[in-house]
């Protein structure tokens, strides 16, 4: 699954640098979604913390 995606971000890179030359903003946007990846990464540790915590809680 992982790889599927960091696959089609691959492709959309290589598009995206075939239609738009300009590097300084495409490392711009590449940032940034690496900063939305990272955030979204730890979103759903927390997540998978809460929900094993809750369930020992209970058990």
């Amino acid at each position: 699954m992982l790889s599927r995606i960091w696959k089609t971000e691959a492709h959309q890179d290589r598009v995206l640098k075939l239609l738009m030359p300009q590097r300084h903003a495409r490392s711009i946007q590449t940032s940034i979604q690496c900063v939305l990846n990272v955030y979204l990464y730890f979103q759903y540790l927390l997540a998978l913390f809460f929900i094993y915590s809750f369930f020992s809680l209970l058990f």
